[in-house]
């Protein structure tokens, strides 16, 4: 391009990575992409696709991992050192950790089901605010089976690296779980008894 001269500017990533990306500076100060880069798309750049594709992902898990126990897709959708962060539930790394977990609760309540209530997703980060409902027919550690049904809401953080979960953070109302168990009472009970 005549007139045009290469620099290079920077373009942050979510991940606070800072990547160099070259572009055309034109006489009157527009950017543009290169002839050899004019087709390719970076992920900041690649928001709209790119978020769609991760909301897509988040859900399919969800459906097919919480709801029919489809397991084997998180080796798909998951990367091997995936970090967990859930303090009611911690978990080892990768795939694995949410398999562990989610057969754990699966097992506990057969008849779970998540429904997605809110999708909220910015680049590589998809939020999801679910509610899961189901029947405690089996135990869960220090807590065996009630028979009481019981919903909680949810919320899950999971932020996505070329197509893979690798981070994700997690936060459900254990309390309103607990007390829908009938193992804790709730403010209404405790206020009846004084």
């Amino acid at each position: 391009m005549v007139g045009a001269t290469i620099q290079e500017r920077s373009q942050c990533l979510g991940s606070g990575e800072m990547p160099r990306l070259r572009y055309w500076l034109h006489p009157g100060g527009e950017w543009a992409r290169p002839p050899d880069q004019a087709g390719r798309r970076t992920k900041r750049e690649g928001v709209p696709m790119s978020t769609e594709q991760n909301k897509a992902a988040a859900r399919r898990i969800t459906e097919e991992t919480w709801n029919k126990g489809n397991l084997g897709i998180l080796d798909e959708y998951v990367a091997p050192g995936a970090v967990h962060h859930d303090p009611n539930n911690p978990i080892a790394p990768g795939p694995q950790g949410l398999k562990q977990l989610i057969s754990m609760y699966r097992s506990a309540f057969p008849d779970l089901h998540f429904a997605i209530e809110q999708e909220i997703a910015d680049g590589d980060y998809v939020v999801e605010r679910v509610m899961a409902t189901g029947t405690q027919r089996g135990d869960l550690p220090a807590l065996p089976a009630t028979g009481k049904r019981a919903s909680v809401t949810a919320i899950v953080i999971n932020r996505f690296k070329d197509g893979k979960i690798v981070e994700d953070w997690a936060i459900s109302d254990q309390l309103g779980l607990l007390q829908q168990l009938g193992v804790v009472p709730t403010a209404e009970q405790m206020a009846a008894k004084r």
